[in-house]
């Protein structure tokens, strides 16, 4: 066997280039050792950075899109301001009938006050329109209780004198 000191001249022999590896190496490799501060990531594009993230982000927008669309037009129409009243109405199903829930506030300078008449009808005809009359007095904020024949949707219209608002309310 020969001695160390001839074969061994003192120097360090490598078998490792970076840059022969780097010329072999794929484009995106070669990106990342490039110098350079790394490219900013917006929330935005991390979401969407592959085609299934992108499909996941886009099917939960357009849910969200529905969801908000369909509660602005398909919403029951509950609430109304008439003669500077806001009048709320409300129901609940239970055992062979729906109960009513009318909340009076007072939302104007000059508010209604006296009888008001309230006639609901079954959307579905399921028994004949019925009519209960309230009396809104000036209290700050009131509420009225009454119960009617259960159906399905309920239609209710409220005349106070000469003016009127309509209601269609659905059961819960």
């Amino acid at each position: 066997m020969p001695d160390r000191e001839e074969w061994d001249d003192g120097r360090v022999v490598f078998h490792y280039s970076r840059e022969h590896r780097l010329n072999r190496a794929s484009d995106a490799v070669r990106e990342l050792n490039e110098a350079g501060p790394p490219p900013k990531r917006s929330l935005f594009r991390t979401l969407t950075s592959t085609r299934p993230l992108a499909l996941a982000f886009l099917s939960i927008v357009t849910a969200c899109a529905a969801m908000i669309l369909y509660s602005l037009t398909a919403g029951d129409n509950s609430v109304s301001r008439l003669r500077g009243l806001e009048i709320k109405i409300s129901a609940i199903k239970s055992s062979g009938a729906s109960y009513l829930t009318v909340v009076k506030k007072i939302k104007g300078g000059d508010p209604y006050t006296g009888a008001a008449d309230f006639l609901v009808a079954s959307a579905d005809e399921t028994f004949s329109p019925r009519a209960e009359r309230l009396y809104f007095t000036l209290e700050k904020e009131e509420v009225f209780r009454f119960s009617v024949p259960s159906g399905g949707k309920l239609m209710v219209i409220a005349v106070l004198d000469e003016d009127r608002a309509a209601f269609k309310i659905s059961p819960r």
